[in-house]
């Protein structure tokens, strides 16, 4: 699954939170139980019970249940530590980083078609807890105080533990966002089938160019030879696969003619485009047709030709409903066109549909100029 996160990562990172948070409430028992703050002491023993349980529904992918469960604790696990110790202990700032928390993990939810909890009303809790916190305060002294140097290290290490996880969550979250952008684009320019550019993508493009004289540009239209034949006989499963293993094949063979970057027609990269170097953009011009656009390269005709054999002597093994290999020869017609000062796309893009038409009135299974 290419995902930054998934299923099982999402399990792991609530796992690792969920063990963090339970080393934490077993340390604030120890601290407690020592300077005799005894109801959190024994809130902290049901805090331990509660994130034990909670290894149990991260496994079962209870998420919800997960979520909201940890978001009650902590916020009436600070409400009820500052009515008893106060201010100087610094829990108040969990606060923070649990809203964060909690706008991650709808997020993440969404992002994993995963049922949810709605942010908003449930962050709501928090505030309202502080307020309450600074009322009952301001009319009621705490009934326990906790040694200045412990309350001094209780600063520091919340600090630590909310911005750990306010950083990490808005980190992922971020990436996150970036991935989706990437997949969004990448389906909006690209076949799906065959992972090859989409012809809007690539028209948008073509309709761009505009070289300077040391720029050299090229198409190339290649056409699967009796494709309907081989539709209507194997059928259009076996059409998408031959589509998918020749998308496969130009691959293969844009790398291996050392093209390794795609064409960019924008006026700030075309000085860098200039010369010999080349560049292939590889598109599903529709249907079975696949259109190839060059910038640079030495001996065209040869490298396509190249490509033509490699389908020709290619064995396509389709399997098929019942079960059985069919071994299917499959060739290519290819019409190659130069660009020339003045054209515009469509003239220079017919040209080469022109040639390709040419080939296959002529035999089929050949690269014509």
């Amino acid at each position: 699954m290419d995902k930054i996160m998934n299923v099982a990562k999402t399990k792991k990172l609530a796992s690792v939170v969920v063990a963090a948070f339970l080393l934490i409430h077993i340390l604030m028992f120890v601290i407690f139980y020592h300077y005799g703050v005894t109801p959190m002491a024994y809130f902290n023993i049901g805090s331990i019970i509660f994130y034990i349980c909670m290894f149990g529904a991260v496994r079962k992918e209870m998420f919800q249940t997960y979520v909201i469960g940890i978001y009650l604790e902590v916020n009436l696990h600070m409400f009820f530590v500052i009515i008893f110790t106060g201010w100087n202990s610094g829990f108040q700032i969990t606060l923070i980083g649990m809203s964060v928390l909690l706008f991650y993990s709808e997020y993440l939810s969404k992002y994993l078609k995963k049922p949810y909890v709605p942010s908003f009303p449930l962050c709501l809790l928090g505030p309202v807890i502080y307020i309450l916190s600074c009322i009952w305060l301001h009319y009621n002294s705490p009934r326990y105080a906790l040694p200045s140097n412990i309350s001094f290290w209780f600063e520091i290490f919340w600090a630590i533990v909310v911005f750990t996880i306010s950083n990490s969550a808005l980190y992922i979250f971020v990436n996150l966002g970036i991935k989706a952008e990437k997949n969004l684009e990448k389906k909006a320019d690209h076949d799906q089938l065959t992972g090859l550019l989409n012809r809007y993508y690539l028209s948008d493009f073509l309709s761009n160019i505009n070289p300077s004289e040391n720029e050299y540009y090229w198409a190339a239209i290649m056409d699967i030879d009796d494709f309907k034949k081989i539709n209507d006989t194997y059928g259009h499963n076996c059409g998408d696969y031959i589509l998918i293993e020749i998308s496969n094949l130009l691959f293969s063979w844009r790398r291996e003619c050392g093209a390794y970057s795609e064409i960019d027609f924008s006026n700030d990269i075309k000085k860098d485009q200039a010369g010999e170097e080349l560049r292939l953009s590889i598109s599903r011009w529709g249907g079975e047709e696949i259109l190839v656009i060059g910038s640079g390269g030495k001996d065209i005709i040869g490298m396509l030709d190249l490509l033509r054999k490699k389908i020709e002597e290619k064995d396509f093994v389709y399997n098929n409903d019942q079960g059985e290999s069919e071994h299917i020869n499959v060739t290519v017609t290819i019409g190659f066109a130069e660009y020339k000062t003045g054209m515009t796309a469509l003239q220079w893009i017919d040209i080469a549909d022109s040639n390709l038409y040419s080939g296959k009135e002529n035999g089929k299974n050949k690269v014509v100029f």
